[in-house]
């Protein structure tokens, strides 16, 4: 039973007409998915965020800045993906997907000072469709994956000295792959195969986080994420009682490192860059031992410019508006046929306040391609819409205070 699963599972994934989620990259064995940088939808539209001082939005990356906002404030994203590619056959695809893209709540305990919050925030995420027929067309077979890694956290933030502050977080990393493979006789002669892997993930981490602005203009921002380790527990569930033995095993994820700039050009408009990075090909561990092959380094590079909405009274819905625009250059944690997969887009995006609440409701969109067709075997179009509604108070206090 274990060679013939064995089988199945080598000819689904390595040959077949395919549906992609977000994309076919991140896609082997111990994967955990495609990465995902947790950018609020202003960071998203100017890709850039981890020095940004907005006291006006909750910076997703860089806990150390929440003293700066001084109220209670709650964001939430959501986000619609899209994936169109071909690969070396000329076989096209396409396939969206949409999800709860994160959110956070913040709450001053000294006003500008100290401040705490809490937030569930996605890692990793795949949704992946594999079909195939046999030559003659007597069988056919099929693979469904599923599933991603997520974070929930508690930190607290405190602000040394109006251009300096610092952040502790724990962390709580959870989430669940789900694999659902199915081999069915096309004469129905026999019935269908069902084979379904369940993979739990489980463990504890922790992040630091700080703030500097040495000049009135400039400012740096720094969060560091040590290596993490989680619980990985395996559950089949097939015709085998020796195959669905539940397994446990401990992976670690390698530590993070995101470092970012921001400079003013003057009150209105301000630019930035941030680096982020992780040794996937040394760090990802599995019981201790590096899996190696196909993960390789890690990294992002992202810039971009943003002009901040006018106070004045009396303009024009453009004037209070936020616009935003940047792009940014990717080498995925995972390479494909063995060499590593770029990925390069464009972003921009704005926002539209709610001056009742004192809220904003922003609007980001990406568009950008990744690997290459004589490297990769694949090439791919994807596109991003963010949405996020960042709220002060709405809940916290009657609205007649106002």
């Amino acid at each position: 039973m274990k060679k013939y699963t064995a089988i199945i599972i080598t000819i689904l994934l390595f040959s077949g007409t395919v549906l992609a989620g977000e994309s076919l990259f991140g896609i082997s064995n111990k994967s955990l998915g495609m990465l995902s940088l947790p950018y609020s939808a202003p960071g998203m539209g100017r890709s850039y965020e981890i020095a940004s001082s907005d006291t006006n939005q909750i910076n997703y990356l860089n806990y150390a800045l929440w003293p700066k906002i001084g109220i209670t404030s709650y964001s939430a994203k959501f986000i619609y993906k899209a994936a169109s590619g071909s690969d070396e056959e000329a076989d096209n695809y396409f396939n969206s997907v949409e999800n709860f893209g994160g959110g956070y709540l913040t709450v001053p305990i000294l006003k500008r000072k100290i401040s705490l919050g809490v937030g569930v925030m996605p890692v990793s995420d795949m949704e992946q469709r594999y079909k195939e027929n046999t030559p003659d067309e007597s069988a056919s077979s099929q693979i469904v994956i599923k599933g991603g890694l997520s974070r929930a956290s508690m930190n607290i933030s405190y602000l040394v000295m109006p251009n300096v502050g610092i952040g502790f977080g724990y962390e709580y990393n959870f989430g669940k792959i789900s694999k659902t493979f199915r081999y069915q006789d096309s004469s129905k002669t026999y019935s269908a195969l069902d084979l379904y892997y369940e993979y739990r993930m489980y463990g504890h981490g922790t992040v630091i986080s700080a703030f500097f602005q040495p000049l009135k203009e400039f400012s740096l921002g720094l969060v560091f994420r040590p290596a993490v380790k989680i619980d990985y527990r395996i559950q089949a569930a097939t015709n085998s009682d020796e195959v669905d033995k539940a397994v446990i095993k401990t992976l670690t994820i390698p530590a993070q490192l995101n470092f970012g700039a921001e400079y003013k050009l003057n009150k209105r408009w301000r630019s930035g860059v941030d680096f982020n990075y992780q040794n996937w090909k040394k760090g990802y561990l599995n019981n201790g031992v590096a899996v190696g092959s196909p993960f390789t380094e890690y990294y992002s590079i992202g810039g971009g410019i943003e002009r901040i909405h006018s106070n004045k009274l009396f303009i024009s819905l453009l004037e209070k508006m936020d616009l935003r625009a940047g792009g940014f250059f990717r080498r995925l944690s995972q390479t494909s046929s063995g060499n590593p997969v770029n990925e390069y887009g464009v972003s921009f995006g704005f926002s539209l306040p709610l001056q009742r609440f004192r809220s904003k409701i922003d609007f980001a969109g990406i568009i950008g391609g990744r690997g290459s067709l004589d490297t990769n075997q694949y090439k791919e179009m994807f596109y991003k819409i963010g949405v996020s509604i960042s709220a002060k108070e709405m809940w916290f206090i009657k609205l007649k205070d106002q």
